[in-house]
């Protein structure tokens, strides 16, 4: 594949980021987390895309796990594998992209900004509904680490970004370069 092929997926993704973390800041829930999943999903295929054809990234379909497992083995590094739980959390959110599941079965989500500070407990429930949580912070260093594996310049994606969104990209976000 083209340069141009991998920028539009890079880009795709980062308009998908941008939105996911509005999203997050603007409570809007379950919406954020299926706009990360969108974005993780568009920054991972832009990397596969150097290796394989469109036709062939179109045939991974949009199970994070499955396309995860592409990229890490291409990445050959398994510092990745700390990602692993949080791969799998964010593909929950691909599901309830239609309300239809959420109807018949109910849904708890959680979203938050950063990692409970010491002393606070993670959010369990006992509750029958299936629980899914995403934390804003983990993303981020998901996406700059995909950045950093595709060695893709983030600068070049987000000073094409307007000052609306910078702010979000930006804000309360340690693991994005400036």
């Amino acid at each position: 594949m083209s340069e141009r092929e991998v920028e539009a997926f890079f880009d795709i993704g980062t308009q998908y980021y941008v939105a996911a973390r509005y999203a997050a800041f603007a409570g809007l829930a379950p919406v954020c987390a299926n706009l990360f999943h969108h974005a993780v999903e568009m920054y991972m295929k832009g990397y596969l895309s150097s290796q394989r054809g469109l036709a062939e990234l179109k045939k991974l379909g949009h199970r994070l796990p499955d396309i995860w497992a592409h990229f890490k083995a291409s990445a050959a590094d398994a510092e990745l594998d700390r990602f692993d739980p949080l791969i799998s959390e964010l593909d929950k959110f691909e599901s309830i992209r239609y309300p239809d599941r959420v109807l018949t079965e109910g849904m708890q989500l959680s979203v938050s900004m950063g990692k409970p500070h010491s002393g606070q407990g993670g959010l369990e429930s006992t509750r029958p509904e299936p629980f899914c949580q995403i934390t804003v912070e983990d993303m981020d260093h998901l996406i700059t680490t995909i950045f950093r594996k595709a060695v893709i310049n983030t600068r070049y994606f987000t000073a094409r970004l307007n000052s609306d969104a910078t702010t979000y990209l930006y804000r309360a976000n340690q693991a994005l370069p400036t």
